[in-house]
């Protein structure tokens, strides 16, 4: 008489098989989601640099808006570490019907320069841009709901030499600032070269700078994941709205040039700005071997970390210092 059920030989074959399914199956998910994953954190970067790199395209394009070409940009240039920028801050400036650019708040007191690295407080004869009535501050610095000033603190500043327009600019981040002095203390982060500075003017500025992974626009942290920022500068050193490769000097900051100092040359013969942002992902991908970017005159990282990069280039025409023309 024959009995129903399975064999011990069936039983082994069909755990056998399920196990050789269950194995596939797992794997199958195993490479499902690191593929998500992947995705996932390549997306992020790219969003990243989308916003980050309309942010400061949109700053640059303004720079220089109703003040002086000299006070449009100033920067301090590493070829290994990430670059800082200063651009003229337009949303401080209400021209509304006037024709004539504004040349800035005097600084008083036999200041010279920006002391790099150390705090300084400038003496300016306003703190608004247009100080003829009717008044229009951009800012309420002491929250009192009214705007009272156009610098702000861990805003920025450019200061120039309206006397000597060939020492270049400096620029600085803001950390205090005294309505009724009409004081602003600054941290220096370029200086113009060495010149008696009996004729220095101070114009606010936005300040890019990476703080860690953190790319920042005047202290606030917009977003993680930015690994660098880079600047190249580019000159119209002849005046005749052409860049020469015989007469002019091209670019600092681009790969293979020089790194730009503030104090190289009169920036109002700027012409254009080369923006560089390298976004990278959160999670290290463990079958990547990675492929660190150099960008412009930074130098080369080479070791391969498993993180995969992404990179936002642009090269913007400074509109406010090309084609307006000055007495």
């Amino acid at each position: 008489m024959r009995r129903d059920g399975f064999t011990l030989i069936e039983m082994m074959t069909v755990i056998a098989l399920f196990g050789i399914v269950a194995m596939y199956v797992g794997r199958i998910l195993t490479v499902n989601e690191r593929a998500y994953h992947t995705v996932e954190n390549t997306s992020e970067s790219q969003q990243n640099l989308r916003v980050f790199g309309e942010l400061v395209e949109d700053d640059v394009r303004h720079a220089g808006m109703m003040v002086s070409r000299n006070s449009a940009v100033c920067g301090r240039d590493f070829t290994n570490a990430p670059d800082v920028l200063y651009v003229s801050d337009a949303a401080a400036i209400d021209p509304q019907d006037d024709a004539t650019p504004y040349a800035g708040a005097s600084i008083s007191g036999g200041v010279s320069n920006l002391n790099v690295g150390s705090s300084q407080t400038l003496t300016l004869s306003s703190l608004m841009m247009e100080t003829t009535a009717p008044n229009r501050p951009a800012y309420d610095t002491d929250s009192n709901g009214t705007a009272d000033s156009d610098f702000r603190v861990n805003g920025g500043v450019i200061v120039y030499d309206t006397a000597s327009p060939g020492r270049g600019n400096a620029c600085g981040r803001v950390t205090g600032l005294n309505l009724v002095a009409k004081t602003i203390t600054v941290i220096g982060a370029a200086a113009m070269a060495a010149g008696a500075g009996t004729s220095l003017v101070a114009v606010p500025a936005n300040e890019y700078q990476l703080v860690g992974t953190q790319l920042r626009w005047n202290n606030i942290a917009l977003a993680d994941g930015i690994e660098d920022f880079q600047v190249a500068y580019v000159f119209d050193i002849d005046g005749d709205n052409q860049i020469d490769g015989n007469t002019d000097k091209r670019s600092f900051g681009e790969a293979g040039q020089a790194a730009y100092a503030s104090s190289e040359l009169q920036p109002g013969l700027m012409r254009e700005i080369e923006i560089g942002i390298v976004s990278r992902a959160r999670i290290a991908d463990a079958s990547f071997s990675g492929r660190p970017q150099a960008l412009l005159n930074r130098t080369a990282v080479t070791t391969n970390d498993g993180f995969r990069r992404r990179t936002f280039q642009s090269r913007i025409v400074l509109r406010n210092l090309a084609t307006r023309i000055e007495s």
